[in-house]
This record gives C-alpha cells, structure tokens and sequence, in this order.
C-alpha cells in the first residue's frame, strides 16, 4: 500500500506525526509501506513516479484536501482521513468545497478522528454515511514527567523556574489563531504578573507569523520558539505548567493529547474537536470568553496542586481513550475492508 501525505517522515508538522503512526501500525500489521509525499505537482509527480513503477493495492491519503485529487486521479482504489484543517481551507476559499467533495465522493472510505467530525462532513454533504468510518487519534502513553526547573524553553529564553510557563505548540497560522492567545496572555497578566507564553511552531502563514514576532517583541513574557525535532516535542511540554489551545479548526490536536499525556493539563477552545480531546468534567479545560480562558489559566498559574491533579486526570483520559492499539485496529481493519487481499 501507499501512504500519501503533504509532509514527509521528517517533517515538524502535526500531520506527519500522525502518518508516522499510520505507517507504523500497518506495518505492524503485515503491510508493505511505501510513503509519497510533497506539495501541489510535487506530490503529483511523487504520486505517479511510485505507482508507474509498482502495484499498489490500496492508496491512503492524509488530509483529504490535499491528496483526495492526486488519488483521484490514479484510479486506484483509495481511502482518505482527515488532516483537520480542510474545513478551515474550505472557508478561506469557497471554491474549494467542490474540489473536497469530488475526491471524498471518489474515495472507498473517508476516516474522520472524532463522531463530532464526522458529523460536520454529512452536515456539509461532503462525504456518504456508508462511507465513512471511525478513526481514532492515539498518543504514546508514557509515564508521567516532572517538570524541570530548567528545561528546554526555559534555558532557551530565559525563563525563570518559579515562572508559570504557559505554552501555545502550533503552527502560527489564522486557523490555529494566535492573535487571541496572545489576548488571553494579556487578560492572564493582568491576573498574575510572573506568567510567560512560549509560541513553539512552525510559521505557516508568513503575514500572521510576523505580526505574532512583532507583539511577542512589544510585550514582556512572550516568546516565539524555534520548532523542535519530534522526538523533543515531549521536553517543551514537560517544561510548561499548562497547554493553551485557541484553535478556530482542528480535526483532533497532536498537541493536546501530547500533553495531557505526561500530565500537563490544558485550556482550549470551544470546538468540537477539542472538546473530544479532554475529559468530559474537566473544570476549566474547555472555553469560549477569553475572559474564561484567562480565569482557568490563573487558577492553575496560583494552585500547583490543581495543576497535578488535573494532569492526572488527563492523563487517565488519554490513557483510556486515545490509545496506539485503538487507532491501529480501526485503521488496519479500514485497510482490509477495502482490500481484503492485503
């Protein structure tokens, strides 16, 4: 089989982690794995170069928007999941609803992380129901990590141990909104003066990029990190005391349950997908005024015993719920349901 993705094995992005997982569990299981990857006639050409020379029985395309056309046009038999930001690119430009539903319509299955996405492809007549399916997100379970008085971002900007480190792990892009991280920050401040917000990711959109550099210089205790390879990404969550998610978009967050995972709680907005990414009564995980987000914030800021406690209880939830093996059965069995041979 062929996986086909924007990113390739090495990349820093959310996406590649999660198509390293694919590869990962199908091979796992048996499969023989080849990657293709690239963007626009990159991936086109990437695309066509390994199935010219070879059969594939099955092709999968991560981030249906972007590779749903290439696949489309092998004639193969495909399947695509969800990248999580095709609804956000849909919205920037109309044009593109067409150009998704079209290859969703072409694909044997569509995967979606969460039901509540699931939902938003039937409600946007994207995508039959008896085409769909359930794939869940997973996340290594690891133990739980004690923060260090000198980790990875506090040695790198400065940031003194008894500072609460509050940490945004995404790409500066409009769906993942920073601009309002960085009103939170504020409103935070103003609530508890030895805070620091690290942005740690990529610069996706070079405009929203600057002017997130341009703030983070005007304003003390803001900082724009450099991105980490993805076997360190566990370091800067380990160095923060709280995960702050203002996501517009998600299909389901790489970071949130990164975090959770080794007992970092987090404050995300309220949008469906992130509200399948933590615990159901989790006080303050979830919010929708940033004058909320920054209340929730401050309460872990004052309480360290809050924050372990509600670490904990993240990391249960993720433990419970987004688990390797999950995510490799339903995956697997998409696989075989489709092509059976292999």
């Amino acid at each position: 089989m062929l996986l086909v993705s924007a990113y390739g094995p090495d990349a820093r992005r959310g996406n590649a982690t999660t198509v390293r997982r694919y590869r990962e569990a199908a091979l796992s299981a048996g499969f023989d794995v080849d990657w293709a990857f690239g963007d626009g006639p990159a991936l086109s050409a990437a695309v066509a170069e390994r199935t010219a020379g070879r059969r594939f029985d099955l092709l999968h395309g991560h981030h249906a928007l972007r590779t749903g056309p290439v696949l489309a046009a092998t004639g193969l038999p495909f399947v695509l999941s969800e990248g999580g930001t095709e609804f956000e690119l849909v919205a920037g430009d109309p044009g593109l609803r067409t150009v998704l539903a079209d290859a969703a319509s072409r694909a044997a299955l569509v995967l979606c992380a969460t039901e509540a996405s699931r939902a938003a492809w039937l409600d946007a007549g994207l995508a039959r129901p008896e085409r769909m399916r359930l794939l869940p997100r997973a996340v290594g379970f690891r133990p739980a990590i004690p923060r260090p008085a000198h980790g990875l971002l506090r040695s790198a900007h400065g940031i003194a141990a008894e500072t609460v480190l509050v940490l945004f792990a995404s790409g500066l892009r409009p769906g993942k909104d920073p601009l309002r991280a960085l009103a939170v920050f504020g409103l935070l401040r103003a609530l508890v003066p030895d805070v620091a917000l690290v942005f740690l990711g990529l610069s996706i959109d070079a405009g929203l990029a600057a002017e997130v550099r341009r703030r983070a210089a005007a304003e003390r205790g803001v900082f724009v990190a450099e991105t980490v390879p993805a076997e360190r990404m566990i370091e800067a969550y380990a160095d923060a005391d709280v995960v702050l998610n203002t996501s517009r978009y998600e299909g389901l967050s790489n970071a949130l349950l990164e975090a959770q995972s080794i007992g970092r709680p987090v404050v995300a907005a309220d949008i469906p997908a992130n509200v399948a990414a933590v615990p159901p009564d989790a006080g303050g995980a979830i919010f929708r005024r940033d004058e909320d987000a920054a209340a929730a914030l401050a309460e872990y800021a004052r309480d360290p015993g809050l924050r372990e406690r509600e670490g904990l209880r993240g990391r249960e939830f993720v433990r419970s719920r987004f688990a390797p093996a999950r995510e490799a059965e339903a995956l697997v069995a998409a696989y075989r349901e489709i092509a059976p041979i292999i």
